[in-house]
This record gives structure tokens, sequence and C-alpha cells, in this order.
């Protein structure tokens, strides 16, 4: 496990000392209190889902506004502020889909944005019956019902 927090954009890390919940979102402080690149998210119809991994501690956010697509992950070296910040959304934003995931969270995120950029409807979906279930004609993972891509290989699925 990592020994600092950090904000990532873009794959792209950044220290982050602290999360402060708003009435209209997020916002990430880094060292000094100051606030950090992309230091803001905005709850509004644009955070398109909440993905998070207890075991990780870690929570992606997918953003989805005209002409900005992006993964905001947020890795918590303790288990305590990861616990309250994910706690803090869950209760602050209840119209948030939050979605717990396993440690392939990132990579999924980001396949699920590639898809976004292009112009492709995506949905979330988390317990399903098993005789629902999609298998991937690619790789042979188990993927959800409606599902349109992959979460392993990113492959389109046949649709039932």
């Amino acid at each position: 496990m990592t020994k600092s927090n950090f904000l990532l954009i873009d794959r792209k890390p950044q220290v982050l000392e602290e999360v402060i919940p708003g009435e209209k979102g997020l916002i990430f402080l880094g060292k000094n209190r100051r606030i950090l690149d992309h230091g803001v998210l905005v709850m509004d119809s644009g955070v398109r889902a909440c993905l998070y991994c207890d075991e990780v501690r870690n929570l992606t956010f997918l953003v989805d506004r005209p002409g900005a697509y992006g993964i905001e992950t947020l890795i918590f070296a303790a288990k305590e502020k990861y616990e309250k910040v994910r706690d803090a959304v869950k209760k602050d934003y209840p119209k948030l889909e939050m979605s717990p995931q396993n440690k392939k969270l990132n990579r999924y995120a980001e396949r699920l944005m590639e898809k976004l950029k292009d112009g492709q409807e995506v949905r979330i979906v988390d317990a399903v019956r098993a005789e629902d279930v999609v298998i991937c004609p690619e790789c042979g993972v188990q993927c959800a019902p409606g599902s349109q891509y992959c979460m392993e290989c990113g492959a389109e699925l046949p649709q039932k």
C-alpha cells in the first residue's frame, strides 16, 4: 500500500493531503492546504459514476462533460481517511451511482472513458443473475447483461 494519498488525473499523480466535500463538489488539497491542479470536482450531471475499491482504498470518478472526459482517482494510504471520504460521497451525493469494484478498477475505468470519448453509451451494472451473464467471445470473461464491452479486454459483446 501507498504511504501517501494521491489524486491521479490522466495518470499524473499529485500528493493529496485532504479532501473537502462541499455542497456542489469535492475540493482536493495538497501541501499547505493549496488546491491541487484540477483540484475541484463539481458533482453535477457530468460525473457519471464513482467506482470504489475498499481493498485498494481508492475512489475513481468517471467524468463526462462536453469537451472533457476523464478519470479522477483518489488513492488513500489510511483506511480511516478513505472510509471518511467514501462515506461522505455516498451521503452528500445520493444520486451519484456508486459501484464497488475489484483491483482491476483503474483499467476498467480507463476503458469506459475511452468508449465515452468515442461517443458510445456506457452502462455500469452491479448485481446480476447468473443466467443473464454475457460471456466475452474474445477472452471468456463473464460480463453483466446489457454491457456493450468486456471489462477485461474491451471487446464488443454480443447483445441478447
